[in-house]
């Protein structure tokens, strides 16, 4: 059976702000430390905007996780799917569902900030569907979690460059996915 919701709300950064969050996966492991202990790029094809990555974390101190594909959709359109876990061996929600998600980042019409839209579709057993509401206050949460963490970080980054700055993600130096393809739509940003 399927199961679809939409998570819609405004984060209080520009869109190329937001998008940069996004795409600098090097703050993962540092800012989201209790969701990931470790994000790795498994695959990635040259001049694809689809990678295979590796997330784990730990939990009773066993390392486990999940593998999935991630597509970047310039300028602002993030999609993740075909989710595994990682072992595979390693009871986890993955073996049980499969959760895809479409998140598309819009910038506001009348202020400096971001729509944030998160399209999820979940395919699950129908023994399962009764449970359908507990998991998507799940995946809520987390998003606003791992979202309320990168507008702080935000807020830290306009305390020193100010609002809407993102020259440090433009610099040579700084690692992020898809680069090019985010210079060629916001390197004119602030």
């Amino acid at each position: 059976m399927n199961y679809k919701f939409t998570l819609t709300y405004e984060l209080d950064a520009p869109i190329a702000i937001a998008v940069a969050a996004y795409l600098d996966s090097e703050h993962y492991i540092f800012l989201h430390s209790a969701y990931t202990d470790k994000y790795e790029v498994l695959h990635h094809e040259h001049h694809s905007r689809v990678i295979t990555v590796r997330q784990t974390w730990k939990l009773l101190g066993i390392s486990m996780g999940q593998v999935y594909t991630c597509e970047y959709v310039p300028p602002a359109q993030f999609k993740n799917y075909n989710v595994k876990p990682s072992p595979w061996y390693i009871p986890s929600i993955h073996h049980l569902i499969s959760v895809s998600t479409d998140l598309k980042y819009l910038p506001h019409p009348e202020k400096d900030t971001t729509i944030s839209i998160l399209d999820v579709d979940i395919k699950l057993p129908f023994w399962l569907y009764p449970l359908r509401h507990w998991l998507q206050k799940g995946i809520e949460k987390l998003k606003i979690e791992k979202d309320e963490e990168d507008i702080e970080m935000i807020y830290r980054r306009e305390k020193l460059f100010g609002r809407g700055n993102n020259s440090v993600y433009l610099a040579d130096h700084q690692f992020m996915l898809y680069k090019d393809d985010y210079v060629k739509y916001y390197g004119n940003s602030k």
